[in-house]
């Protein structure tokens, strides 16, 4: 119902719209979470991120609010499957990878450098536009665990993140072994 609400309540009505997945309070810290799910594109592995999203990050950023990007990256690397068999294949499911950064106004600029490249047509809302985005390597995110794992263990992992320790670093080859397909 959200998503309805936004796509067509309140999307036409302006230039752009931005949702914001959660925000929470973890230590004393307010924190800004967005989930994605997708998969890695490029010949060096990368993640894109909307230039509209990354210059909501700067500013939450830029008020002392933290974020924390986690990207479920899905064993299928098609854009013509959705995620939804993750839901009750649970051999898929181990091989979703859980990867995540924390990102403060200086490494969201370090990670997700200001040269801008155009999508295609159907990552935008209408399905016929496009949008500007920024790459990032896949190396610049930690790796939490894969979805067939215990919630507490990747909300541990999530946590431990979020206070500052080092989580293993991805990977191309961690993530093409995750890879199905």
């Amino acid at each position: 119902m959200p998503r309805i609400l936004i796509n067509y309540g309140i999307q036409p009505y302006f230039r752009a719209v931005w949702n914001l997945d959660r925000a929470f309070i973890y230590n004393r810290q307010i924190w800004l979470g967005e989930i994605k799910h997708k998969f890695p594109f490029g010949r060096e592995l990368s993640f894109g991120m909307n230039i509209g999203e990354l210059e909501v990050i700067e500013r939450l950023t830029s008020a002392g609010i933290q974020c924390l990007h986690v990207i479920l990256v899905k064993p299928l690397w098609s854009k013509e499957v959705g995620s939804m068999y993750l839901l009750n294949n649970l051999q898929m499911r181990s091989r979703a990878a859980l990867v995540a950064c924390a990102l403060s106004q200086e490494s969201a600029s370090r990670i997700f450098p200001v040269d801008a490249a155009v999508s295609g047509s159907h990552t935008s809302f209408s399905g016929t536009g496009h949008l500007k985005y920024r790459k990032a390597r896949v190396t610049h995110f930690s790796l939490v665990g894969n979805m067939g794992e215990p919630t507490y263990t990747l909300a541990e992992a999530l946590a431990k993140l979020m206070r500052g320790c080092a989580l293993p670093a991805v990977t191309e080859e961690c993530l093409r072994r995750y890879r199905a397909g």
